[in-house]
């Protein structure tokens, strides 16, 4: 895909990425979920041509309550490599979540 961005002196970014997903359900209301996703970005009309390689993991588990609501817990670990170094990066976060679904 081809994105907008806000960095100075790039026109656009050029994406390319791929993914897969696995969930599993233990009970009926309890369901584990695990996802991997790898993208490449590549600046287009920066003079320094800036790449990045994006791997991002996560793994959670949600409980549904009944048909309408769920809550759940989720882990994801994005590793950002860049060939500017300012620019790579790794980023863990934990969330709690609460929702609904129709």
């Amino acid at each position: 895909g081809v994105n907008q961005t806000t960095t100075g002196s790039v026109s656009a970014t050029l994406v390319t990425s791929a993914g897969i997903g696995l969930d599993h359900e233990f009970l009926r209301n309890l369901i584990a979920k695990a996802d991997i996703k790898i993208e490449n970005s590549e600046y287009k009309g920066d003079p320094s041509v800036r790449k990045d390689d994006k791997a991002t993991l996560s793994a959670g588990l949600d409980y549904k309550l009944n048909r309408t609501f769920f809550g759940g817990l989720e882990y994801k670990y994005l590793y950002n490599d860049s060939n500017i170094n300012s620019n790579s990066y790794i980023q863990n976060s934990f969330m709690v979540k609460v929702g609904a679904q129709f």
